[in-house]
């Protein structure tokens, strides 16, 4: 019996080792995306541009509102009003400009993108 505990322990311990070293294999894109200079708002149109698939007009719509949204951010915590409130209603202000420019699947996509899925319940965001 202990012949089968020590055999079984040995298995876990070798299988666990063994996963440990298992590396993923988007590890080098990572490597590439960790190595693009590009934050802010052209971060965040690029990744839009090629989730959503956006066409031409939908892309320069898009970043003007991201730099605009992020200039929005970049102000309120300058003047040292960037409490939780203040943030959702830039983010808030962006979404509903964001409908007159996406698809309702690009918003969802994108609201599921940003972690925000349940915003996309809001009645509040279709009044526009």
């Amino acid at each position: 019996m202990k012949i089968y505990i020590l055999i079984l322990a040995l298995g876990l311990v070798s299988s666990s080792g063994f996963s440990q070293r298992l590396t993923k294999g988007d590890d080098s894109l990572d490597k590439k995306v960790l190595a693009v200079e590009v934050a802010g708002p052209e971060l965040l149109t690029r990744e839009m541009v090629q989730e959503l698939k956006l066409t031409v007009p939908q892309q320069e719509e898009v970043k003007l509102l991201n730099e605009q949204r992020y200039q929005q951010l970049l102000q309120s915590e300058q003047t040292a009003t960037a409490n939780d409130a203040t943030i959702q209603k830039v983010h808030f202000q962006n979404d509903k400009a964001l409908t007159k420019v996406l698809s309702s699947e690009q918003l969802k996509r994108f609201l599921e993108l940003e972690g925000r899925q349940n915003a996309y319940q809001l009645t509040e965001l279709y009044n526009h």
